[in-house]
């Protein structure tokens, strides 16, 4: 076994925690790197507030190491009341850490974006999507949620959507450091937001969820992560990897009998 150091963007609870305990107990290196300190344990943990530019700065002043995968995990539900959070999180603050670490990412590493179902129709929305790509500044999210008229559930998916599309454009733009990025999209999750989502979406997410028996769970989740995440999975770049227990293919079946 090779030892490697992986740097986690969120990862304290839910899919992330299942993620970093995987890698802790196949004796990788973890840098965490959450709002809340984890309760196990990680090879470092740095406190990070995603939504202040000044807190990520801080944060990363504390990566003194070259690390070889970079997890973004972090994101925030689609609850009301959020809006401007999601973007924050889910976009800018993830493109500006990943901006930022890849200088000391070495050569060979690899990005797992954790994107979502959510974000699927990002082919039918690319100028939005576009759009979002192009903002970077945290100070400039509430102007431009507002002149987009977005509402929470619409800034989760387009943010997963975003996520999606710029995994495509990161492994483009690595290929000569043979830098891997790919993204992966579960649907509906048994962590502690689940609630969110079925109050956001509703009878899509129960009528999904009846299709296929019951939610994902986090340890799933997390084992398609390692798998993407690690060597062997060299030829894995630039796809978005979805992981809904069949959802897509019931519901595909069922549009083409008809």
């Amino acid at each position: 076994m090779t030892k490697r150091t992986y740097l986690a963007v969120g990862g304290a609870t839910g899919i992330g925690r299942q993620v970093c305990e995987q890698l802790m107990s196949a004796g990788h290196d973890v840098i965490l790197m959450d709002r809340v300190a984890p309760e196990f344990a990680v090879t470092q943990y740095i406190a990070i507030d995603l939504t202040q530019q000044a807190a990520v700065d801080a944060a990363l002043a504390q990566l003194s190491v070259k690390i070889d995968g970079l997890l973004n995990i972090a994101g925030l539900p689609p609850r009301a009341g959020l809006t401007h959070s999601v973007i924050a999180v889910n976009w800018v603050g993830l493109a500006y850490v990943t901006e930022r670490v890849l200088a000391q990412m070495n050569d060979g590493g690899v990005i797992v974006n954790l994107a979502s179902k959510a974000g699927q129709f990002w082919q039918q929305n690319l100028p939005q999507v576009q759009a979002l790509l192009a903002l970077r500044a945290w100070d400039e999210v509430a102007d431009w949620c507002a002149a987009q008229e977005l509402d929470h559930v619409r800034a989760y998916n387009l943010s997963k959507e975003a996520l999606i599309v710029w995994t495509k454009l990161l492994a483009a733009r690595l290929i000569e450091r043979n830098i891997r990025a790919v993204s992966v999209s579960p649907a509906a999750v048994a962590t502690s937001i689940l609630d969110d989502f079925m109050q956001a979406f509703g009878d899509k997410v129960a009528a999904n969820l009846q299709r296929v028996g019951r939610p994902g769970n986090a340890d799933e989740i997390a084992n398609v992560i390692m798998s993407v995440a690690h060597p062997a999975s060299s030829w894995l770049n630039g796809i978005d990897i979805q992981v809904d227990g069949g959802m897509g293919a019931i519901m595909f079946a069922e549009q083409f009998k008809a």
